[in-house]
């Protein structure tokens, strides 16, 4: 073999000895984990889309501990000489942190589920007492505690149907558990209130009952006015003849103990007097006996005994009179009827009619199931 073909080969031996060393050198390098970390990495991203952050917080923070754990681990082994890199840790922290991930997906899917029908319970129920409170106690007097209370209860209910709806489940709940405790201690407060007011029902259906039966018996024209019902009725011969809509004193609910109190009076009183034209600034008036004897005793009584201060006044110029149909209680005690209404009771009643005022003629137990 000649010389030049001898150098030609040793070159070409030398060339795919390099080549294949080449290529054991390359075959010996690690290779970078990416797979692991981007699997990891979705997997997180996929548990935070879904609020797993919220609703199955430490294993997320688990999980992204451990893909905290997989990038240190890969930057470390970068720092070494490429052919002793070895990435086991970091692949075995990504592996973990994705397994974490996905069970935080799962647990969070799985809470906010149970959560959100806690919540339409929750709802659900606090709306079943604001509907009664709006049928029940809307119009009644209550205190401005009260009504402040349940007004930011019910602010705070709508703020938590709008977060429920926006699937913002844990903000819905806290607002939502906020709200409960307003409107149930406000509903309460309430219903406490209305019961102790409730104490002479049995004696205002003694009235009630006396004065229908005065309306047959005599055959004459009696008035009952209803404070609870807002309404005003007319009696003849013992038969409902009239039934009108009525809005009361300010401050209607209990009896009238003073002058300014904005109460109207309950118990059994007759017509004094029928006033029209310039007699009576609200059209035309049925001025009442307020205060009869039971009034004056009373007041006599809650003077003495320090219940009202002894610069007291009894007051009185208790009518039912016209100018009414307001759609809420804004006289100073009296009974307003729309104009209309007085047209047709000023007809029917005289001088000397019997006007009885109860605080309800419906039970508390009636009045709470409607």
């Amino acid at each position: 073999m000649k010389k030049g073909w001898k150098i030609a080969l040793a070159i070409i031996i030398l060339t795919l000895v390099l080549c294949l060393l080449s290529f054991l050198f390359i075959r010996s390098i690690p290779q970078p984990p990416h797979l692991e970390i981007e699997i990891a990495r979705q997997h997180i991203a996929e548990a935070r889309k879904n609020n797993a952050h919220i609703y199955a917080k430490q294993l997320f923070e688990d999980a992204l501990s451990d893909f905290d754990s997989a990038m240190a681990a890969w930057k470390r082994e970068n720092e070494r000489f490429i052919i002793l890199r070895e990435y086991e840790k970091t692949i075995t922290w990504a592996n973990k942190s994705g397994e974490l991930a996905k069970k935080a997906l799962l647990q969070s899917n799985a809470q906010a589920a149970t959560l959100a029908t806690e919540l339409v319970k929750k709802i659900n129920d606090l709306d079943s007492l604001v509907k009664e409170y709006n049928t029940v106690f809307t119009r009644i007097p209550l205190s401005a505690e009260i009504r402040t209370k349940i007004s930011k209860g019910k602010l705070l209910l709508s703020e938590a149907q709008v977060a429920y709806k926006k699937m913002l489940y844990l903000p819905a709940y806290d607002k939502i558990e906020q709200a409960r405790k307003m409107i149930e201690s406000s509903n309460k407060n309430a219903h406490d209130f209305i019961r102790d007011y409730f104490q002479d029902f049995n004696l205002w259906k003694q009235w009630q009952t006396e004065t229908i039966a005065e309306s047959r018996q005599k055959s004459i024209t009696v008035v009952v006015v209803d404070k609870f019902a807002a309404k005003c009725f007319v009696y003849k011969n013992g038969s409902l003849v009239h039934e009108f809509d009525a809005e009361l004193g300010k401050n209607w609910i209990g009896d009238k103990q003073h002058r300014g109190d904005f109460a109207t009076p309950e118990g059994k009183y007759n017509i004094v007097a029928k006033k029209e034209g310039r007699q009576t600034k609200y059209y035309k008036a049925l001025l009442i006996n307020y205060p009869n004897d039971d009034d004056k005793e009373r007041f006599r009584r809650n003077v003495s005994n320090g219940a009202l201060p002894k610069s007291s006044h009894i007051g009185g110029l208790i009518e039912i009179h016209g100018d009414g149909g307001k759609g809420a209680d804004w006289t100073e005690g009296c009974v307003a009827l729309t104009n209309s209404d007085m047209d047709k009771i000023y007809k029917v009643v005289k001088v000397g009619t019997p006007v009885t005022i109860i605080g309800s003629a419906a039970s508390l137990n009636t009045i709470f199931r409607k």
